[in-house]
């Protein structure tokens, strides 16, 4: 279980609040793919997956809309060290949502377990890399 810490925080109230969320929605699946071993629960799962791609849409969606709203105030100096920065910040949003829908054409009743658990590697590595590395970097763009 993942728990939320001032270490993950952007300090943009919007971001932060929607890391939270993701946070609980990995924690929800990992409570799942536990209890898996005692009864099947694909419709639980199923439904945070469901939860998990609306999220992830709407989430990049503002997080971007945010980087752009800033980008009309940046001086031309910071504009240029912002854009590619945004680009490929773009670029692992669309990356994150091909993985999941690669995930949703698998067959998860067949194989929870192997679904489950490369869902939830694939969630903590996001956090690790993506979170904690790009998105930090956001604090130094947007005021």
């Amino acid at each position: 279980m993942l728990t939320w810490s001032k270490l993950f925080e952007t300090n943009i109230e919007s971001v932060d609040r929607q890391h939270r969320y993701l946070v609980d929605l990995i924690n929800d699946l990992s409570t799942e793919v536990i209890a898996q071993l005692q009864y099947d629960n694909y419709d639980k799962i199923m439904s945070i997956l469901t939860e998990l791609k609306k999220y992830t849409i709407e989430h990049f969606r503002q997080e971007e809309q945010l980087m752009k709203d800033n980008m009309a105030k940046m001086d031309d100096e910071t504009l240029a060290e912002f854009w590619p920065f945004f680009k490929d910040h773009k670029a692992q949003h669309a990356d994150f949502i091909k993985k999941i829908e690669e995930i949703f054409d698998k067959d998860v009743d067949e194989s929870q377990d192997d679904v489950s658990a490369e869902l939830i590697g694939f969630l903590a590595e996001w956090l690790k890399n993506h979170i904690f590395k790009v998105d930090m970097q956001l604090r130094k763009y947007i005021k």
